[in-house]
Order: C-alpha cells, then structure tokens, then sequence
C-alpha cells in the first residue's frame, strides 16, 4: 500500500506499508545523498537488514555518514559492525525512533513487534522545512550523546570487574602439612564434627593413627 500527499510547494510525502517496497525505496533514499547522512537507529534494527546494510557502506567516502544508536550488552556485536560502516557511531539512553535525514530527504520507519502481526511502515518526506527541523532535532540528540565505543568499554569493563569481585569474594584455599600426631589427631578431630562425610587416604597400612578414637 502506498499513499501520496502533495502541497502547494510540490513536496511530497509517501506512506509504504509493504516491505520489499520499504526496502528498496530506503535504498532509493540513501543514494540520492550528497554530502551527507545521520540515522538514528534505536532500537537496533534498522540496519539488520543487509541491503540497507551494503547501501551505507557502499557509499562514496566524501560522503559523512552519522549514526545514534543504543549500545547494550546484548547488541555489542551489532553496534561494532555499525562502527564499522559508518563514519562516527554514539551512544544515546531512553529516546526510541528509526529514521534517516540527508539533504533532500527524511525518511521514518515504524516498527511493530508486540502486535499478533508484526508490520513495519515507512514515511518518506522531501518538504524542506520539515527536514530542516528534524536535522537541527538529530543534532541535538547527537551533542547530548556520546561515543559508541565509549559505551561498549564501560559494559566490558564492568564485567569484568564483576568477574574480579566474584573471584576475590571466592574463600582462601590453604594447604598445611601437619607432622606433629597430637596436632594431627587435633584436626582431624575438628573435621569430624564439621563434616558430614570423610574420606582418608594413607600411604602405608603401618599408619599409627587408631581411626577408632573418631568413630
């Protein structure tokens, strides 16, 4: 389903509500960029999709090429393969939305998952002072951001320190060896009455030590 709206200033917008559609018009959109492109892609799904994926990275490399996305410890992979198609990723919490902006375009695509259905639509639209808005928008969201790969050290970084914790809070294992037969005796004792079951191992069946004083 595609729907059309015109003005009076020949700006158009479109709705597409068929996938294949919404994928190829996206990639329409991307290569008609000139200098550059933002995309905000939080959740992180905009660019799981592989010809969008190949579109961006396909791009000439005059062309500046921004991403906000939210980094967690379940989408680190996907975030490092942003970085490493796109010139500058950040980091943002809280705001959700899909959307790319470049000069003559602003492209919004709503995802739906919870529904019985799951559908996806997208609204394209040229009309200059809207994709005026919506860039001075992105680059608000882009100053209050931060580094992509920032966050994703302080999530690696935070588990392992959590793995250190773990393994100090773990007890001391300390190994003795008892020579003296009253010390010995003594602490064999002690393990009895902590013990709910106790195995012995001797090298000699000479051993001096009369295991009825235990049981």
């Amino acid at each position: 389903m595609e729907w059309d709206s015109e003005n009076s200033l020949n700006d158009t917008s479109k709705v597409f509500n068929d996938k294949d559609k919404i994928i190829t018009k996206l990639i329409q959109e991307i290569y008609k960029t000139i200098n550059r492109i933002d995309i905000f892609d939080s959740p992180s799904t905009l660019l799981t999709q592989e010809p969008l994926k190949i579109a961006i990275d396909g791009l000439n490399k005059k062309i500046k090429s921004r991403c906000i996305t939210k980094v967690t410890k379940e989408n680190i992979a996907y975030c490092r393969q942003l970085i490493s198609i796109v010139d500058e990723v950040h980091h943002l919490d809280e705001i959700k939305g899909n959307f790319l902006i470049n000069e003559t375009t602003h492209a919004s695509i709503f995802i739906e998952k919870k529904a019985e259905k799951p559908s996806t639509q997208l609204i394209i639209s040229n009309f200059k002072l809207f994709i005026e808005q919506q860039q001075s928008f992105f680059d608000l969201l882009w100053d209050n951001s931060i580094l992509a790969y920032q966050k994703i050290k302080e999530i690696e970084e935070g588990e392992t320190t959590a793995a250190k914790e773990e393994i100090i809070s773990l007890p001391t294992i300390k190994t003795e060896i008892v020579t003296e037969q009253k010390e010995i005796i003594k602490r064999m004792a002690d393990f009895y009455k902590t013990s709910e079951e106790i195995k012995f191992l001797f090298s000699s069946r000479q051993s001096k030590i009369d295991l009825q004083r235990f049981f």
